[in-house]
């Protein structure tokens, strides 16, 4: 278990299973695991419970421990932002085109409460990130896992399917070239 070490050269470390999953040389998807020496390794754990994480604000402990720091982005600078990791990926200019769109598309999904989140600028980058080129198939695949966080739960536990069918009707049109 991930709680009792295992001596790997020499050195007594722990196996920690990230839950991701990682592509091995031949490109096949395994879990990722990290391994760290026992010496070397502290935990700092936190629990968050949703979106907006329910801290209560006259909690002295929970001021000091986080800090809101909100960074408003106009459009032009999303679209910048975008542009140039767009070039630095070496994808298409179309990519952040298509990113752009999605960006300001969800924004409205959710101030129409047709949604319960927006692709934020992390999230585009998580998509970016994920993607291995600038094919649009695979940007929609990989948009459509990444941005299923901004679709609400149902009380029976799966995710709202209009919600959902909304989300990925606006990756197809906005990440299509």
């Amino acid at each position: 278990t991930a709680l009792n070490p295992e001596v790997i050269n020499g050195v007594e470390c722990y196996i920690i299973r990230t839950g991701r999953s990682v592509a091995n040389a031949s490109g096949v998807a395994t879990e990722e695991l990290l391994y760290a020496p026992c010496h070397l390794l502290s935990v700092v754990a936190t629990g968050n419970v949703g979106l907006d994480f329910a801290l209560d604000q006259g909690d002295p402990a929970g001021r000091s421990r986080w800090i809101e720091l909100e960074i408003n982005c106009d459009e032009t600078t999303v679209k910048r932002i975008l542009e140039n990791q767009v070039s630095e990926r070496g994808f298409t200019a179309s990519v952040a085109h298509g990113l752009f769109d999605l960006y300001k598309a969800t924004t409205n999904l959710k101030a129409d409460n047709l949604l319960q989140d927006c692709a934020s600028l992390r999230t585009l980058s998580r998509i970016l990130k994920a993607c291995n080129s600038d094919d649009c198939d695979n940007m929609r695949m990989v948009a459509k896992d990444v941005c299923e966080l901004m679709v609400e739960f149902t009380a029976e536990g799966t995710r709202n399917p209009d919600q959902l069918e909304t989300l990925n009707t606006t990756i197809n049109h906005n990440l299509n070239w």
